[in-house]
């Protein structure tokens, strides 16, 4: 059944809530005639009413209705019939149209009898013609209130600022009538006019024409059907909103009285009207301000604050324009405009504002008169004219819009500017007190940070990587249990001159709020109110320079602006240094600021006598250097095998530049190299340089050497092949107890902050990585579980050795190239030798004449027998090792320098073990001399070193050796596919004939994962 022949089936509920509760009668029993029908305009209008005068059921809203003892406008809830409602205004409209076609027209007379059930609306002014059309054989009165279609206003092409329009208006209040009376009175004809209509305008009595009148007037009397509205009589709900739009004709039809019942309405103007609702208090108990302003003839625009989003009352031509429409739009887009220049000169920095988020700031009245306005439906609710053709402009002067600017508007867009941000800001905090965070790169967070001891807990704000080292390396001592360290990315963001959307998007401060537990909403007043941070103090630690107090000032003024309630608490703490030292004898001074030396240096006469002494960060603070000694020793691990190559020696103080040095061993296998050049690249890890002596050596005997495995000073891990140029590095960890496991080693290059970042994934866990730290382990797994965290957490990753591409590509080229310059170095030493031999023999047989400065520069201590004889021996130690040196061959001048070398490494490394154990020894007795009752948290050396109790854990490399297996497994060769045979060429087939006849495909279905699809034919 199609739409229109539903509309009047009496078996279909028209609700579109479907079939009608009521038994329905078989199609097959009704007649076409009842299934099919046609209904008069008249009857149409009374089924479908909601099409023309709204709905006919009660609802309940919320109205702005007069409360006559209060004498102000008031929002409450009220039940009325919208469709009861609109008959009514229909009436009031026409009379206040009558104002355009009369302008003499000064009152208007509301009658509301709640015991008869009865509403009159009389209005003076030219009224209605009394005469006979000519074409319709009837009295104009007649015409216009008693058949449907009949207008004054079909004329388009004159310019009306009335409400009608569509010729419905008034016949639908006689149509929803029981009884509906007109009386008019017209001068021009010198006649009146008085006709009865009742039962839905279905009888008419006969007009009643009087002459002689000289009055003007119309009055229309009616008596609502109130059973089409399922009412039984004028409520006070009713009669409230009747007396509501009484005070709507007041204001907005200039130099009209209204009168209700008898009694003259308040409002003189649309100003007076305004006032009716904003004539109060707002919430700080301050008079709303309103702005008014007679734009034109035809327009009236009012505007104040709003507390309750955007609200509008507006009017056009009369017409209470509910839901607003395009006049309101074009009024406050152009106000909204003006404000936001304003509010982004006050707002900078502050979150961009939208148009519609100002919008809901601002309370504005309209009353306008419209050419030929259009509306979206009867009701006459929404103005939907475009704007250009509304027959004039609504331009606000420069006067009115500095006004707005100074109403409260633009505070009140601030201030929920502000607290926007403040909502957005508090997003990024967590809220509540966390004892471990995760996400905060470079943290080092303390322990009791989040906990019921964070109060005594304190977070220190470093000025960059480095001062962390340093700060980390005081948590030796003093412990990590309540300190924390956080480096600062150079200078923090000014949050005053930052916008909104750089604050809420920089790491750093969200970062610095995440730490310290801040909540952008709470002020902080109290001690009580500090132990819901993490962090009971904020140090600063940054450099005395000008850049550190740069610093300085930001991360102060970052927690003025936002909580300035913590700088009056002892919540701010500054590590400060010395920038300058002036020291003369035994006097020192210290300045803590450049500022501070400058007017030291102009008080002073004397000072440069002072020996001056710059500080640049914290490189030079002494406090520190225990700690720092301490922490270097048992802490920092450099993987770069360091040997002492070339010694610095001069030339007549001149320093020679050789051209190339020779190393004893490849230092490139020592140290390592990893690179990329133009088609090439190249990674070689470091190797043991005692391996390195022994296979030079094998290979100067003509050996092969043997396989060599990278290998790294102090490391305390494993390393070993897993495959043909693989191998993995493995760190180090033990078990403790049954929940806790001892790391004392990380892979080689793996940093400790990188590699703490891998634990917090693991224990917070993630969407796709559940936490695992704190599973349980069982006793008959624990190796084998213990190993996947092992390798989960990058303790063993298998690595690769090759390619290797450097100068000298194998160990071959580099011995042939050695053995080259050995020989060229002895056969040089030799001839140098000999040279010197035979300048001795003959420096008897010189020239006499020649220039004496040697012997006339030598010392006369030198001139001794004990000298003389001195040199002899030395001349005879050197011709004893030119001979041997003779004797010895290129390979052997090269065993010794090994021989040489392997020496020296021991010595170095003996050295730096009773170095160490010099320290240790240092430490243990600085610790007793403190003697200190209470004990320092790290006291004890112990806490540096491997527990001596733990289990440590096999690596396994079971499934690296099958996966490297699998990848140096020769590749099967791809079998050659053969070609496809030529495809027959396509025949075109008959379409098959169906039962009914018509040729149609059979169309099969066939399963496709979970779906059914047709197969294509």
């Amino acid at each position: 059944m199609s739409s229109d022949e539903s509309d009047f089936d009496p078996d279909v509920q028209q609700n579109g809530n479907g079939p009608s509760p009521k038994k329905k009668t078989p199609a097959n029993k009704m007649s076409v005639e009842k299934i099919y029908q046609k209904k008069s305009q008249l009857e149409h209008i009374l089924l479908r009413p909601d099409t023309y005068i709204g709905s006919v059921e009660p609802i309940t809203e919320t109205m702005w209705l007069m409360n006559r003892e209060t004498n102000h406008m008031e929002r409450r809830e009220i039940t009325y019939v919208p469709g009861l409602y609109k008959i009514f205004d229909e009436i009031l409209v026409n009379a206040c149209d009558n104002k355009q076609r009369d302008p003499k027209m000064n009152c208007i007379k509301i009658t509301v009898n709640q015991e008869t059930n009865t509403i009159s609306v009389w209005n003076n002014g030219k009224g209605i013609p009394v005469v006979e059309h000519k074409d319709e054989k009837m009295f104009v009165p007649t015409m216009i209130f008693g058949h449907l279609l009949t207008s004054s206003n079909y004329n388009d092409e004159e310019d009306k600022v009335t409400g009608g329009r569509n010729g419905y208006g008034a016949k639908l209040c006689n149509i929803f009538s029981s009884k509906f009376v007109v009386e008019t009175s017209c001068s021009e004809y010198k006649k009146s006019f008085k006709q009865v209509w009742k039962d839905n305008m279905s009888k008419v009595t006969s007009p009643e024409i009087k002459s002689g009148s000289k009055d003007d007037f119309t009055k229309i009397t009616f008596t609502p059907d109130l059973t089409k509205f399922k009412m039984t009589s004028l409520d006070k709900d009713m009669v409230d909103l009747i007396t509501r739009r009484a005070y709507d004709a007041a204001a907005s039809t200039k130099d009209v009285k209204v009168f209700l019942n008898g009694e003259k309405l308040p409002v003189k103007n649309f100003q007076d009207y305004v006032k009716l609702y904003t004539d109060r208090q707002d919430e700080d108990g301050d008079p709303v301000k309103i702005i008014y302003e007679n734009v034109n003839p035809r327009w009236e625009v009012a505007i104040a604050p709003s507390d309750r989003g955007f609200q509008q009352v507006s009017f056009v031509n009369s017409i209470a324009t509910t839901k607003g429409g395009r006049h309101v739009d074009a009024v406050v887009d152009a106000i909204v405009k003006q404000i936001i220049e304003v509010v982004k000169k006050k707002n900078k920095g502050g979150m961009a504002l939208k148009p519609f988020q100002v919008k809901n700031h601002i309370w504005i009245f309209i009353n306008c008169l419209i050419v030929n306005p259009t509306f979206d439906s009867q009701t006459k609710e929404n103005m939907t004219l475009q704007k250009g053709s509304f027959g004039s402009t609504c331009k606000l002067s420069e006067k009115f819009i500095n006004q707005v600017t100074k109403s409260g508007i633009i505070e009140s867009v601030l201030q929920w500017a502000k607290f926007k941000e403040q909502n957005q800001l508090q997003k990024t905090s967590t809220g509540k007190k966390q004892n471990k965070l995760k996400g905060v790169p470079k943290l080092e967070d303390a322990n009791d940070a989040g906990t019921k001891n964070s109060i005594d807990c304190t977070l220190i704000l470093t000025e960059g990587d480095s001062a962390k080292s340093l700060a980390v390396s005081g948590l030796g001592v003093v412990g990590r249990d309540k300190y924390g360290v956080f480096p600062l990315r150079g200078k923090l963001l000014n949050v005053r001159e930052a916008t909104h959307k750089q604050i809420l998007e920089n790491a750093e401060i969200n970062n610095l709020v995440k730490i310290l537990g801040l909540q952008y909403s709470k002020k902080y007043t109290t001690v009580e109110d500090m132990k819901t941070l993490r962090y009971g103090r904020l140090m600063i630690m940054t450099d005395q320079d000008q850049d550190g107090s740069h610093i300085k000032g930001l991360i102060i003024n970052f927690i003025h602006h936002n909580w300035p309630t913590l700088l009056r608490l002892p919540f701010l703490e500054e590590f400060i240094t010395p920038i300058i030292k002036a020291t003369k004898a035994r006097e020192e001074l210290s300045f803590y600021s450049l500022p501070e030396f400058e007017e030291w240096k102009e008080e002073t006469t004397n000072w440069h006598t002072y020996k001056i002494k710059y500080y640049k960060g914290f490189y030079f603070l002494s406090l520190f250097t225990f700690y720092y000694t301490r922490i270097r020793i048992f802490r920092i691990r450099i993987y770069l095998f360091f040997i002492l190559q070339v010694t610095p020696i001069c030339y007549f103080l001149c320093r020679i530049e050789p051209e190339w040095y020779i190393p004893i061993i490849p230092m490139v296998l020592v140290n390592g190299a990893e690179g990329i050049g133009t088609g090439w690249m190249t990674k070689i890890p470091n190797h043991n340089p005692r391996e390195i002596v022994d296979n030079i050596k094998r290979m100067i005997r003509g050996e092969d050497p043997l396989p060599m495995k990278p290998w790294y000073k102090n490391f305390k891990g494993e390393i070993d092949y897993c495959g043909d140029s693989r191998f993995v590095v493995n760190g180090e960890i033990a078990i403790l107890d049954d929940d806790k496991l001892e790391i004392t080693e990380l892979q080689v290059g793996k940093w400790t902050t990188d590699y703490k970042d891998t634990l917090d994934t693991l224990l917070h866990g993630a969407e796709k990585v559940p936490p695992i730290i704190s599973y349980k382990i069982d006793d008959d797994s624990e190796e084998e579980e213990i190993e996947e965290v092992f390798h989960d957490n990058e303790l063993a990753k298998p690595q690769k050795t090759g390619p290797q591409v450097v100068d000298n590509d194998s160990d071959e080229d580099f011995n042939a190239g050695k053995y080259d310059a050995l020989l060229e170095r002895q056969e040089r030493q030799a001839a140098e030798g000999e040279d010197d031999e035979a300048g001795s023999q003959t420096q008897e047989e010189e020239d006499p004449d020649k220039d004496y400065d040697y012997l006339l520069g030598m010392t006369f201590w030198s001139l001794t027998m004990e000298r003389k004889n001195e040199l002899l021996k030395k001349r005879d130690d050197k011709m004893t090792e030119l001979n041997i040196l003779k004797k010895k061959a290129p390979t052997d001048l090269w065993s010794d320098d090994l021989d040489a070398l392997r020496e020296k490494l021991d010595e170095v490394e003996r050295k730096e073990k009773e170095e160490e154990n010099s320290n240790i020894t240092k430490i243990k007795s600085k610790l007793k001399e403190k003697g200190s009752k209470k004990r320092n948290p790290l006291s004890s050396l112990d806490d540096t070193m491997p527990s001596a109790a733990g289990r440590r854990v096999e690596p396994k490399y079971e499934e690296l050796l099958i996966k490297a297996e699998k990848a140096a497994a020769p590749k099967k060769p791809r079998a050659v596919k053969e070609p496809k045979p030529p495809k027959e060429p396509k025949v075109k087939k008959e379409k098959a004939i169906s039962e009914d006849g018509e040729g149609k495909k059979k169309k099969v279905l066939k399963q496709s994962k979970l779906n059914f699809e047709k197969a294509r034919s």
